[in-house]
């Protein structure tokens, strides 16, 4: 019988992209261990010796890579047993990685409508980034040209592939992390290089108040890095504030120097 893709079905898979330079992945550790925790939650769990194999397996398929460009590696399963939204115990050597490649383009900045997206009713931890992203592509679909929208429940979230943070006085303000805020690769690495420049970085529940209190926003994800924010609704930003900044943390780590 043949095996068909439960990614293609059911919507069931995990991934992560990021950005190579020189034909290497840039941050690929804080990837790799974020996707293997994400295929672990899924399909396992898994014991620390299948743990290294999938790691290898990993490697394995990103050890040829492309120049400064968009790499998505995807992990998901083949199963001989659909349409059963059931799958029974797994071992490591059916997970099975899907790598594919796309071009840069590069965001000078962003403006963004706020948009209501109820709030996730069931557990989906924080580091699970889903290939599940109908909701997502609906509401594109839906916006007005060259706006993205930026996701709030009772508090604001993030984007459909950014994290964000504000900036107000010399306080940088970002989501906590819960269901529905993905632990971004980039968001990690800038909270870090923020805190070694110094600033204060709260990670709080942020209200739609507090859009009109900030003084600067940016956007993250590992394909663009930092990105200035010039517009939330209504609101306009100051782009010289976050480019200064952007500036600053980039000098600090070479790993972003290609982002600029």
């Amino acid at each position: 019988m043949e095996k068909k893709s439960r990614a293609f079905f059911f919507g069931e898979s995990v991934f992560t992209t990021f950005k190579t330079s020189h034909e290497e992945i840039l941050f690929k550790e804080r990837h790799f261990a974020r996707l293997l925790k994400g295929v672990d939650f899924l399909y396992g769990p898994f014991d620390d010796h299948d743990q290294k194999l999938l790691l290898q397996k990993m490697d394995f398929i990103c050890s040829v890579t492309e120049k400064n460009a968009r790499g998505r590696l995807t992990a998901s399963v083949y199963d001989q047993n659909l349409p059963s939204l059931t799958l029974g115990k797994i071992s490591w050597d059916q997970i099975v990685f899907d790598l594919s490649w796309g071009k840069i383009n590069r965001l000078e900045s962003l403006a963004l409508k706020t948009v209501y997206s109820p709030p996730f009713n069931f557990f989906s931890p924080s580091y699970l980034k889903s290939g599940h992203y109908l909701q997502e592509i609906i509401v594109k679909r839906q916006m007005e040209e060259k706006k993205e929208p930026l996701f709030y429940d009772e508090f604001l979230r993030e984007g459909a592939t950014f994290n964000f943070f504000l900036i107000k006085d010399d306080i940088i303000l970002t989501p906590s992390i819960r269901p529905g805020v993905l632990e971004g690769v980039m968001r990690e690495v800038i909270i870090g290089e923020l805190e070694n420049l110094g600033r204060q970085v709260i990670e709080k529940n942020i209200s739609l108040e507090d859009l009109n209190k900030a003084d600067g926003a940016f956007a993250t994800n590992s394909i663009q890095g930092m990105i200035p924010i010039d517009l939330i609704d209504e609101k306009s930003y100051n782009l010289n504030l976050v480019m200064s900044l952007r500036k600053k943390i980039y000098e600090r780590n070479p790993s972003l120097l290609s982002y600029m």
